[in-house]
């Protein structure tokens, strides 16, 4: 799937969003130099980061989607989630295969590629503190708003449970 496909997706499930192409962010600092306007017209948004994790011993794979000023500690959060001090960044090609995105463009709209539901999608909790996010379309060189709640309806679509975390505790 593509950024127009799941554009066409979005549409489909009459999830309301507003998309902005701009260069390519290969970092949110990238990103938010990028959507200056944007983040001025869209009140109560959040920026997001989001990290593709594997898990050393296990074959367990992890979508993190967290506020883009989380501080994201890994041997923390895998002792949270149960997989100990083992979590590392998968490798570009897991990251292409299971989630059909590049490095650069992770996102939680990628989610629909993971076919084979191989993927735990995790939420930083300090998300649901805002009405919306800004998520990469599957492409880094574009911004999509959606509200938070159509989020979570989009990962129902794709038959993704998420989990909800505290990554400041």
């Amino acid at each position: 799937m593509n950024k127009d496909k799941i554009l066409e997706c979005l549409d489909s499930l009459n999830i309301h969003h507003v998309t902005v192409t701009h260069e390519k962010a290969f970092t949110v600092e990238e990103q938010r130099t990028f959507i200056q306007d944007l983040l001025k017209s869209e009140p109560n948004v959040c920026m997001v980061k989001n990290l593709f994790l594997k898990s050393k011993k296990k074959p367990e794979l992890i979508l993190l989607t967290a506020h883009c000023d989380s501080t994201v500690d890994l041997k923390s959060l895998g002792a949270k989630i149960g997989v100990g001090s083992n979590l590392r960044f998968a490798d570009e090609n897991t990251l292409q295969t299971v989630l059909g995105v590049t490095k650069g463009s992770v996102t939680p709209l990628a989610i629909i590629n993971d076919k084979e539901k191989k993927v735990t999608l995790l939420l930083d909790e300090a998300i649901l503190g805002y009405d919306k996010l800004i998520a990469h379309p599957l492409s880094n060189d574009a911004s999509t708003v959606i509200l938070v709640g159509d989020m979570k309806r989009f990962f129902e679509h794709t038959g993704h449970e998420y989990q909800i975390i505290n990554l400041n505790t």
